[in-house]
């Protein structure tokens, strides 16, 4: 220890702080704070970035999709939004990517972003362009990758009396033809409607049955009874059954091929099986550009309609594939002008965010138009699809604003910290570029215990930073002032940092991995943080903590802290001046450091350049010998 000095440890960093001037800051408190991660002993480099797959053509992606499967299998689909293709890891883990459906006549959108669910088995998939939906949303089963919803038939179909005899009772009667998709979902009535009267003791024949499109598995023919109106209700029968000595024929033609059948049953029988009347309700769902699931109401939701952007489009209860015109939606701030950006789920609760305002949506057991809306906070909302993620007991938004935790009543303020000190002077946060607000996304890590949050920094028009939060000690604000010292001091809270990541997206998707022989993390092996890249490379990567680099590119970890004070001290021995003299370092890892000085708001001095070695923990010293 040098004669005359003041021992002033450093025990622990704080985070990231810009919405104080550097020289009110405690050293410990981080006026830069650049790749690097916090544990609960130390602030490290961060993890780097290994690749997992890529885009076989390059190309821009946009978007990742965890795939999740009814026997838990997981797959990452990737949108190749410069091709305008989707594409499937097969097998998961292998780093290979296939066509998710090459022969599919579905068409994919150019240059969109794609936001969707998982459910009943299927992936959904909607494409948007700024929070307008770009494109019809689609289906992937695995191997299929199919429209959600289909017109109904456009052709007239041609019923008679057939020749054989049957138990089909005298009088006027309705016939409708609807297509089953692969999803076993019955599209709109469509045109194919007609009428005949029978003469009674007869089967029927119905002719020029509709083909439908590919995804098309079946034709439904359902009938009134005799005596019935075109209105309905309209019965069809899903199996063929003997009942009471009658042969009641199932009404369903199984294939997409056969253009003619016979049928027969009684009125009796016809009446008590499926009524599908309903499916003159039914709609095919317009361009829009989200969606989610809800586990509550077992049905899927759809936003960003470019025609009624305060619109969310409802399915019906375990069937994603049928959505009613007239009371499948709800509808958020009407005729406001203001559009749905992001609609979750949280403790068995609905939530509408718009761009100012979130709202609870409250479903009833009548259909969607008849829940009830109410308003929970009338400034705070997101800035886009991908800027709300519900995590275990807390949700995260994001909007111009700030960041903000929401646990179900008012949302809470996260991002104090980043905001600038004075309107001259901005913050982390006045830098976001928020005219390119519709990119920024946010993910949870529950196993790291940390928030990234994705944003296009000063120019950029990608996502070209992650601000990073820690939440291992908590959602406090990790600052507190001190009289004594007249600076604010680090105290155990969040704490923020900034990673010079550019990416478009982040999902937590389990896929196996191979690990190495003696990995950092074993539970890489089931699951990683897949980021999709922000640049044209068409690379997706996974957040590695045996990784140095970026995929082979070096990156500089920056810690820059605030100012070294013993200022109580010094008033009590009565000294007026302060210098810096011995520093005093403990590291660990691989490589080249360089520590400097900067005093009084001059150009940084290097004093030490230690080098690290992998296999040792390393003391360090050096005269720094700044004065302040």
């Amino acid at each position: 220890m040098l004669q005359g000095y003041i021992p002033v440890p450093i025990e622990h960093f704080g985070g990231l702080i810009t919405s104080w001037p550097p020289e009110m800051l405690d050293v410990s408190l981080l006026v830069e704070a650049q790749n690097l991660r916090f544990t609960q002993a130390e602030a490290a480099s961060r993890e780097g970035l290994t690749r997992a797959f890529a885009l076989p053509q390059g190309g821009s992606i946009g978007g990742l999709l965890d795939y999740a499967q009814l026997d838990g299998t997981e797959q990452p689909l990737t949108y190749d939004a410069t091709h305008g293709a989707v594409y499937v890891e097969s097998p998961a883990g292998s780093g290979d990517l296939a066509l998710a459906d090459p022969g599919s006549p579905y068409p994919v959108p150019l240059n969109a972003a794609l936001n969707g669910a998982s459910a009943f088995n299927r992936a959904y998939l909607a494409f948007g362009n700024g929070g307008q939906g770009a494109g019809a949303p689609g289906s992937f089963d695995g191997a299929n990758l199919d429209p959600v919803t289909i017109a109904g038939p456009a052709t007239a179909i041609a019923p008679s009396d057939a020749a054989a005899a049957g138990n089909i009772a005298a009088g006027a009667r309705h016939v409708l033809v609807l297509f089953r998709t692969r999803a076993g979902s019955l599209s709109p009535a469509g045109l194919s409607l007609a009428s005949w009267t029978a003469a009674g003791g007869k089967q029927a024949t119905v002719a020029s049955l509709p083909l439908g499109p590919v995804n098309t598995e079946a034709r439904v023919v359902a009938f009134t009874v005799a005596g019935g109106s075109s209105a309905g209700p309209y019965f069809y029968i899903g199996a063929t059954q003997t009942v009471n000595g009658v042969t009641e024929t199932a009404t369903i033609v199984e294939d997409n091929v056969t253009t003619s059948a016979t049928f027969n049953f009684d009125d009796a029988f016809l009446a008590a099986s499926n009524d599908c009347t309903g499916q003159f309700r039914a709609i095919t769902l317009p361009n829009v550009a989200a969606a989610a699931f809800s586990q509550t109401t077992q049905r899927m939701m759809w936003w960003g309609d470019p025609a009624q952007p305060s619109v969310v489009y409802c399915s019906q209860p375990s069937d994603a594939g049928v959505y009613y015109g007239d009371t499948g939606f709800f509808q958020v701030e009407q005729g406001s002008g203001l559009g749905v950006r992001a609609v979750f789920e949280f403790r068995n609760q609905i939530y509408a965010a718009l761009d100012l305002g979130l709202y609870l949506v409250t479903p009833n057991n009548g259909d969607p138009a008849t829940w009830s809306i109410q308003q929970i906070s009338p400034g705070i909302g997101v800035c886009g699809a991908r800027a709300a993620a519900v995590g275990n007991g807390f949700c995260i938004l994001v909007h111009r604003t700030g960041a903000y935790q929401f646990a179900g009543g008012e949302p809470v303020l996260i991002s104090s910290e980043l905001l600038g000190p004075s309107p001259d002077r901005p913050g982390l946060w006045e830098r976001i570029n928020w005219a390119c607000e519709s990119q920024i996304w946010v993910s949870i890590d529950h196993e790291d215990k940390c928030v990234r949050i994705g944003v296009p920094l000063d120019g950029a028009t990608v996502c070209s930073h992650i601000l990073k939060l820690s939440y291992l000690d908590g959602w406090d604000t990790c600052i507190r002032f001190s009289p004594f010292t007249a600076r604010y001091h680090y105290f155990p809270g969040r704490r923020w940092s900034l990673d010079t990541i550019a990416a478009s997206q982040a999902v937590r998707v389990r896929r196996p991995l191979a690990l190495g022989a003696m990995p950092a993390d074993r539970r890489l092996g089931l699951s990683q943080m897949l980021l999709a890249s922000a640049a044209a490379d068409g690379g997706v990567y996974y957040i590695d903590p045996d990784a140095t680099t970026d995929d082979g590119l070096p990156f500089s970890f920056v810690l820059h802290t605030g100012a070294i004070s013993a200022a109580q001290l010094l008033r009590q021995n009565r000294q007026g001046m302060e210098l810096v003299g011995l520093v005093q370092m403990r590291a660990r890892g691989n490589g080249p450091i360089t520590v400097a000085a900067v005093a009084d708001g001059g150009a940084p001095r290097v004093f030490l350049q230690p080098s690290l070695q992998s296999d040792a923990n390393g003391d360090f010293s050096g005269l720094a010998l700044a004065q302040g």
